[in-house]
């Protein structure tokens, strides 16, 4: 089955239009419609945000069928809202569910193709837009940016815990890495952290390390300021052997 690689964002309140090629005998899906999604209060509150990947098949009735949401949205550190992300990604599949498109034709005829594409929420959305602002601001010498990204984080770890190892499971039979983005307060101190990718049963032991890490705090110009990262976890399947960094 063909894969079709389009972006598909959802920023702050309102889904986005990704458009395919043109029309013709042979064409990508396009996107007809869709409902615009909003955080619900609750999940807002909790101060939920991140970004989804997302793989789906759009059939030849033109509707989007078999939704597959992979990674895991980000929340404060500290705070226990499991039963909010489960109920947010829940709610961004059905509100996928919703959307209309024009199917894939080949030879003029409707084709079931599978379609990829990234789903964001809440602060992810404003951190686009504030890197945008950011680089705009230092050309022209002005105020610092809040948060600024500097990649892996390892190096500048001052305290950097294993996952709760006895609580990982089977691994399967080839070695995997958790990706988990974080942001660094001013103190060294995560703030908030939410998984990129990974198998799902790693998710919780590899995001509470996270949250337990410590980093230098990061001056730029001789002020303290927050930082984005990430931290790679390495799972070995050897029996035993704890995670890598």
């Amino acid at each position: 089955m063909k894969i079709v690689h389009i972006t598909f964002l959802a920023f702050l309140a309102v889904l986005s239009i990704c458009t395919g090629e043109a029309f013709g005998q042979n064409s990508d899906p396009r996107l007809l419609s869709s409902e615009s999604f909003a955080l619900s209060p609750e999940a807002t509150a909790a101060g939920i945000y991140g970004k989804l990947r997302v793989n789906a098949t759009v059939a030849k009735d033109g509707s989007l069928k078999d939704v597959f949401l992979y990674g895991q949205l980000a929340w404060p550190c500290g705070k226990n809202v499991e039963d909010q992300i489960h109920a947010t990604m829940a709610a961004i599949k059905e509100n996928l569910k919703k959307s209309k498109f024009a199917p894939a034709l080949k030879d003029g005829k409707p084709q079931n193709v599978g379609i990829g594409f990234d789903f964001a929420v809440g602060e992810t959305y404003k951190e686009m837009m504030r890197a945008e602002e950011a680089e705009k601001a230092a050309a022209a010498g002005m105020p610092l940016p809040k948060i600024v990204d500097y990649g892996v984080l390892k190096g500048r770890a001052v305290y950097l815990p294993h996952p709760d190892y006895p609580k990982i499971g089977t691994f399967g039979p080839i070695r995997n890495d958790t990706i988990i983005r974080i942001i660094v307060g001013k103190d060294g101190s995560v703030e908030s952290a939410g998984v990129i990718s990974g198998l799902p049963q790693n998710f919780t032991p590899t995001r509470i390390a996270a949250c337990s890490s410590k980093f230098t705090p990061t001056l730029l110009r001789g002020e303290p300021i927050k930082v984005t990262g990430t931290i790679i976890y390495s799972f070995d399947p050897t029996p035993n052997r704890p995670p890598t960094f």
